[in-house]
C-alpha cells in the first residue's frame, strides 16, 4: 500500500490470508505482465484520471484499450480537435427497423457517455494522441447496449438509504440514483452508458459504508482514493482501487450482472485485449476499465469464450444506433440533477483537478503529479468558501456569511481534515465545515439557502464546446437552421429578451409559432412572459405582443437530441409529441375528454400545425359528441373559439375543420344544460362558474364582436344565441342550487328578459334561507358575482337587499356570515373594491370612502376580537352601563 494507506482502509475486518490475497492481487494489475497493464477506474474520478496521466507518460502503451462503446471510435477525431472542451457527451441514438406507425409512437432509446475534465477517458484520448498509441474501444456498440436496457426488468440502480446530511447539502444519495437521466418521465429516457451501480451498491460497498461511519459511497471514495490524487505512486493506487473493485464484483451476484449485460460486455472487451496483444507483438498495452469489470479481465471465467470475435450478435430486439457529439454542462454532470453514474459536484472535482495539474507544473512534473501535501486541497477549499460568500453577497439572497465566520469555516475544514487523515479538505468537509460556521438557525432539510448555494458552486456551471463541424442529430440542425432564420441567437447560454409583435409582422408570427413549437417539445429552450391577444373586442385593450424569455444551454440541445428519433425536423418531432398525447389520453381511458383534446389542437394551432394536423380532428369530434361532463365541454368551446377568434394571426383562415368543431361543441353545450338542475352541491360551482363563461361567450357572439363570423361567409351562424337563451330561459326559475340560481338569474337579467328585483329577489331569499351555513346562505349572491361583479352595484336593488338584511341581522348573526361573505367578495377585483366601497359610502353619507388599507390582523384575530367586544357590551349592559356605551360610541363617530 503506497504512502502508509494500510489494506485495511479497503478490506476491514480481513483475515491475514483475505489481506495477502489482495496484496497478490494488486501486484497482479500493475506488473505488467504479458506487457499488459490494467487500470481499474472509476468514471469522472480526479484521483484515477492524474494517477493515470502520470502511469501512461511512464510507460507509453503501444495500445490502449478503452472501455467506450466501439462504435464511438468515429468520433474520437472530433474529441481530440483543439476546439473540443469538456464536459461534452457522446449521445447513441438507436435507429428503428419497424417504420409502422406504431413504432413512431414510441419512444427512441437513447444512450448518453459523458466526458468531463476529469475523466480518465479524457485523459486516455489525450495521451494516445500525444504517443502516437493506438487506441482500442473494447465495448459492446451502443446500439446493442441500448436495445440491452430497453428491455433489462430493473433500468434502475438500487438506492442507497437515507442520508442524515440531506441532499442539499453534500451532493449525497439520500433520493434514489437511476441509471436513467433525471427529467425524462416517458420510457424513452435517456440511458447513462457509464452506469457504475454495481460498483457503488454491492453489498460491499454497502457494508463499507456503515463501518466507517460515512453517510454515502461517495464519502468513502472520497476518504480512500480522492484524497490520495497527490501521492507519486501510481502504482499503489491502482492496486488499492482494484482491491477495492475485486471486494465489490464478489460481493454482487452473478445473476445481477448477467441482467444489466456486464457479462456479454465483458466477452467482448477480453476479445479486444487479446486482439491488441496480438496485434502489439509484445509491446507494451494499458487496459483501462471500470474497476468492476478488470477482475474479470485478469482472471477470465472458466467457461469458453464464444467463437468468432467474442463479441456477441445483436439481440433480436436490438438496433443499430447513430452517435452525435453535443455540448454539456457540469451541472447536468452532477449527480443530484439527474447523472446517475458519475461523480457529484463536478465543478469542484474539475478545479481540484486543474489545480493539482498546476501544482505539477510548478513542481516540475509534467506528467502531472503535485506533492502530496494536500495544498492544492487547502487552497480550493478556501477559494470556494470565499466564493460562496461573494456569490450570496452579489444575489442579495439570504444574510452574508461574516468574513471571520468564512475564515473560521476554512479552518474548520482543515481540521476537519486533520481529524480524519486525510491530507487536505475534500467535497464533504467542506459542507461539513460550512453547516457548521455558516448556518445560523436551525437546520432544516432544503431549507438553508446557504447550503444550497454551496451545492451549486460545487456543482458547477461552465458549459463545454464541440467543434462546428462535429455534426448534429437532424433535429438539432433543423432546430438551429429556423432559429437562427429567424434571428434567434445560439452562441451564448445567457438569457435574452424577445418582444414578437405577431398581429402586424408576420416575421415575429413566424417566431411565435418556432418558440411555441419549442415549448410544445418541452425543451426548455423559452419561457413565455407575456401573452398577446389573439384578437382585440369592443371595450378592451389588446396586448399586440408577446415577451418571451430564451437561451440555447446544452441542456436544451440534450433535449433534442434525445427527441431525435421521434422525428428529424421540428415539424415531424411536434406532430409525433401531438400524437401521443391524444394516444395517452384513449390509454388512460380519457378518450372522451374534449376538453383536453382541444387543448392538444391548441398547441398544434399555436405552433403553426394545424394543417398538418388533420388525424386529430375527427378524435376532437368524437370526443365532443361523447363527452357528458358540462365543464369539460364549455372548457373545450372556449378554446376552440379562442382559436376561431384568432384565426388571422394564427394563420386558420382557410382551416375549414374549425368551424364545424366550435360549431358542435357549442350544440353539445346547450344540450348538457338541461341537466343542470340536477347538479350536486359539490360541483354547483364549477359548474356556475362554466355557465357564466358559456353566456359572455355567446353575448359576445350575439353582440357582433369577437367571434362573429367574417363579412360575406355563407356558412351557418357559428353560434346561434337563440337556443342558448331558450335552454336559460327554462332553467331560470327551476328547483336548482342556490348557486346556480345566482348565476341563471345574473343571466337572465343582463339578457334583458329578467327584472333587476329578480335578481335582488333571488339573493335576499338565499340570505335569509333558514340555514345556519353561511356558505349556502351567500350562493346565490356568489352566483351572481361570477356571471358580472359589477352586478352588486350596479343592478337596481341588488346592493340595497343586501344592505337591508345587513341591518336586520343582529352583531352575532353578521359575525357568523361574516367568513362566508369574505369568500364571496374576494372574487372582486381591486378595482371592483374600490368601486363598490365608494358605493357604500355614498349610500351611507359617509362623507369620504371606506378605508380599505390592508390589515394586519387576520380573520380568526379579528372574529376572536368581535366576540370579545360583544361579550364585553353584553357585561357592561348587564351592570346597568348600556346607555353610557352607548353615548361613549355615539361620541367616537361623532370624532
Amino acid at each position: 500500500m503506497a504512502n502508509g494507506v494500510p489494506i485495511e482502509a479497503v478490506a476491514p475486518g480481513g483475515s491475514d490470508t483475505e489481506r495477502e490475497r489482495l496484496r497478490d492481487y494488486g501486484l497482479r494489475l500493475v506488473s505488467g505482465a504479458d506487457g499488459v497493464h490494467h487500470f481499474p477506474i472509476r468514471h469522472h474520478s480526479p484521483a484515477c484520471a492524474l494517477h493515470l496521466k502520470r502511469a501512461l507518460a511512464e510507460l507509453r502503451p503501444d495500445v490502449i484499450v478503452l472501455e467506450m462503446p466501439a462504435d464511438f471510435g468515429e468520433l474520437v477525431p472530433l474529441l481530440l480537435k483543439a476546439e473540443t472542451v469538456p464536459p461534452v457527451a457522446i449521445v447513441a441514438v438507436s435507429e428503428r427497423s419497424d417504420k409502422s406507425r406504431e413504432a413512431a409512437l414510441t419512444p427512441s432509446v437513447l444512450g448518453y457517455w459523458p466526458i468531463s475534465a476529469s475523466s480518465p477517458e479524457w485523459v486516455a484520448m489525450k495521451a494516445a494522441k500525444a504517443s502516437g498509441a493506438r487506441l482500442v474501444l473494447a465495448d459492446l456498440a451502443s446500439g446493442w447496449r441500448l436495445a440491452d436496457e430497453a428491455l433489462s426488468p430493473s433500468a434502475e440502480e438500487p438506492t442507497q438509504g437515507d442520508d442524515e446530511a440531506g441532499d442539499d447539502e453534500t451532493g449525497a444519495p439520500g433520493s434514489e440514483s437511476k441509471t436513467r437521466l433525471a427529467g425524462a418521465a416517458d420510457p424513452g429516457a435517456p440511458t447513462v452508458l457509464t452506469g457504475d451501480g454495481l460498483l457503488s451498491y454491492s453489498a460491499y460497498a454497502e457494508s463499507l459504508v456503515r463501518r466507517t461511519g460515512s453517510r454515502d459511497f461517495n464519502e468513502v471514495w472520497d476518504r480512500l482514493f480522492e484524497s490520495r490524487a497527490g501521492e507519486d505512486d501510481w502504482r499503489g493506487f491502482f492496486s488499492d482501487v482494484g482491491a477495492h473493485c475485486l471486494l465489490c464484483r464478489e460481493t454482487t451476484s452473478r445473476a445481477d450482472m448477467a441482467e444489466d449485460g456486464t457479462l456479454s460486455r465483458e466477452i467482448a472487451m477480453r476479445a479486444a485485449i487479446a486482439a491488441a496483444k496480438a496485434e502489439a507483438g509484445g509491446g507494451t498495452i494499458a487496459v483501462i476499465l471500470g474497476g468492476f469489470h478488470t477482475p474479470a479481465m485478469l482472471d477470465p471465467p472458466i467457461e469458453p469464450e464464444p467463437a468468432g470475435d467474442g463479441r456477441p450478435t445483436m439481440p433480436a430486439h436490438g438496433s443499430p444506433s447513430r452517435s452525435y457529439l453535443i455540448r454539456y454542462s457540469e451541472d447536468m454532470l452532477d449527480r443530484l440533477n439527474g447523472y446517475a453514474s458519475g461523480m457529484p459536484s463536478p465543478g469542484y472535482y474539475a478545479r481540484l483537478m486543474a489545480a493539482s495539474d498546476t501544482s505539477a507544473s510548478e513542481a516540475g512534473d509534467p506528467a502531472g503529479q503535485p506533492a502530496d501535501d494536500g495544498t492544492p486541497a487547502r487552497n480550493l477549499a478556501a477559494e470556494t468558501l470565499l466564493e460562496l460568500r461573494r456569490s450570496i453577497r452579489e444575489a442579495r439572497q439570504g444574510q452574508v456569511p461574516a468574513l471571520p465566520s468564512v475564515i473560521e469555516a476554512v479552518r474548520h475544514a482543515g481540521d476537519l481534515a486533520t481529524l480524519r487523515g486525510l491530507p487536505g479538505p475534500g467535497r464533504m468537509e467542506i459542507f461539513d465545515a460550512a453547516r457548521s460556521c455558516l448556518v445560523k438557525d436551525e437546520l432544516h432539510l432544503f431549507a438553508s439557502p446557504v447550503l444550497a448555494r454551496l451545492r451549486q458552486i460545487m456543482a458547477g456551471d461552465s458549459v463545454g464546446t464541440v467543434p462546428r463541424d462535429s455534426g448534429a442529430p437532424p433535429l438539432v440542425a433543423d432546430f438551429r437552421r429556423r432559429a437562427a432564420a429567424l434571428r434567434f441567437s445560439l452562441e451564448s447560454i445567457g438569457e435574452r429578451s424577445r418582444e414578437l409583435d405577431i398581429h402586424r409582422k408576420p416575421q415575429h408570427r413566424a417566431a411565435s409559432r418556432f418558440l411555441h413549437a419549442a415549448k410544445l417539445l418541452d425543451t426548455g429552450f423559452a419561457r413565455i412572459d407575456r401573452s398577446a391577444s389573439l384578437r382585440s373586442g369592443p371595450g378592451r385593450r389588446p396586448v399586440l405582443t408577446e415577451v418571451w424569455t430564451y437561451a440555447f444551454k446544452p441542456s436544451v440541445e440534450a433535449r433534442l437530441t434525445a427527441l431525435a428519433g421521434i422525428g428529424d425536423s421540428l415539424e415531424t418531432a411536434c406532430l409525433t409529441v401531438l400524437a401521443r398525447r391524444i394516444a395517452a389520453l384513449r390509454d388512460a381511458g380519457r378518450g372522451d375528454d374534449c376538453e383536453a383534446a382541444a387543448a392538444v389542437l391548441v398547441d398544434a394551432a399555436k405552433a403553426g400545425l394545424m394543417g398538418k394536423s388533420a388525424a386529430l380532428v375527427p378524435h376532437i369530434g368524437e370526443a365532443i359528441a361523447s363527452d357528458a361532463d358540462f365543464c369539460r365541454v364549455v372548457g373545450a368551446l372556449q378554446r376552440l373559439e379562442a382559436l376561431w377568434r384568432g384565426r388571422r394571426v394564427l394563420g386558420l383562415e382557410r382551416e375549414g375543420a374549425l368551424f364545424p368543431l366550435v360549431a358542435s361543441a357549442y350544440r353539445r353545450a346547450v344540450d348538457l344544460m338541461a341537466g343542470l338542475t340536477e347538479t350536486s352541491p359539490e360541483r354547483a360551482g364549477e359548474i356556475g362558474r362554466a355557465l357564466a363563461g358559456l353566456y359572455h361567450l355567446v353575448d359576445r357572439v350575439a353582440s357582433g364582436g369577437e367571434g362573429a363570423g367574417d363579412p360575406g361567409d355563407t356558412r351557418p351562424t357559428l353560434i346561434d344565441p337563440s337556443l342558448f337563451d331558450e335552454r336559460i330561459r327554462t332553467l331560470h326559475g327551476a328547483d336548482t342550487s342556490p348557486y346556480l340560481a345566482g348565476v341563471i338569474s345574473a343571466i337572465a337579467h343582463l339578457a334583458g328578459w329578467a327584472e333587476p328585483e329578480a335578481l335582488a329577489e333571488t339573493i335576499r331569499a338565499g340570505l335569509a334561507a333558514d340555514t345556519f351555513d353561511g356558505a349556502t346562505r351567500c350562493a346565490p349572491l356568489a352566483g351572481a358575482i361570477a356571471v358580472l361583479p359589477a352586478l352588486l352595484r350596479r343592478a337596481g336593488g341588488v346592493i340595497d337587499v343586501v344592505d337591508q338584511h345587513f341591518e336586520s341581522i343582529d352583531e352575532d348573526q353578521f359575525v357568523a356570515l361574516l367568513p362566508a361573505l369574505r369568500r364571496t367578495f374576494s372574487a372582486l377585483d381591486p378595482d371592483e373594491v374600490d368601486a363598490l366601497a365608494g358605493r357604500v359610502a355614498e349610500m351611507k353619507a359617509l362623507g369620504e370612502p371606506l378605508d380599505l388599507a390592508p390589515s394586519e390582523i387576520g380573520e380568526a384575530e379579528m372574529l376572536a376580537n368581535t366576540r370579545r367586544a360583544a361579550a364585553l357590551a353584553t357585561i357592561v349592559e348587564r351592570r346597568g352601563l348600556g346607555a353610557w356605551l352607548d353615548g361613549v360610541i355615539r361620541a367616537g363617530e361623532e370624532r
